[in-house]
């Protein structure tokens, strides 16, 4: 038997535990206090030995889950309605700089956008008080890597995969960076 009650508590949770559930159940639960700065009751949850504990920590996590779940919701909506309105922000891709969510979010709510509207996606958030945007860029059936990486050194901090990449800039670059991945899209 595990020492750890997590693993005990995880099982009668999600039984049976299969790839799937730790996919799209388990790993977006306790992901979830790191995208608004509090992975340590994930941390606490997967390493506390008292069972009432780690109920108590899997109940909290639970919740910040279901609030996770109706914020990108609400956000999602806001920014398809914005969109309608509004247009994508970019010629080639859908470019939105959210002023309203972390950048633990952005991810995210480009995935989303991407996937429902059928084209890459890029959204950014300001960091408060240090003249940097944080953001991610979503597409499916894109290579968008490899479309942003020409500008890799314009970036502070940059990275992904193919269909995925995360990054940071200055406030001062982010418009003329954006207005390069649209051109790079171009063709």
């Amino acid at each position: 038997e595990c020492p750890l009650p997590s693993v005990s508590i995880l099982n009668e949770k999600f039984a049976p535990v299969t790839m799937k559930t730790v996919g799209w159940n388990i790993s977006p639960l306790l992901n979830t206090p790191g995208r608004i700065g509090r992975t340590e009751l994930s941390a606490a949850f997967l390493l506390s030995r008292d069972s009432e504990s780690c109920g108590k920590l899997l109940s909290e996590i639970s919740g910040l889950n279901e609030d996770r779940k109706d914020f990108l919701k609400e956000k999602i909506s806001r920014y398809a309605k914005e969109l309608e309105a509004n247009g994508r922000g970019a010629r080639n891709f859908i470019y939105i700089k959210a002023d309203d969510v972390t950048d633990g979010y952005t991810g995210l709510i480009a995935g989303r956008l991407s996937d429902s509207h059928g084209c890459p996606a890029v959204v950014v958030s300001a960091v408060e008080g240090k003249g940097i945007f944080k953001g991610s860029g979503r597409a499916n059936g894109v290579d968008f890597l490899s479309r942003v990486e020409p500008f890799a050194e314009r970036f502070e901090r940059f990275g992904g995969h193919a269909s995925a990449f995360g990054f940071s800039a200055k406030d001062s670059e982010i418009d003329a960076i954006i207005r390069d991945i649209d051109r790079s899209l171009d063709g």
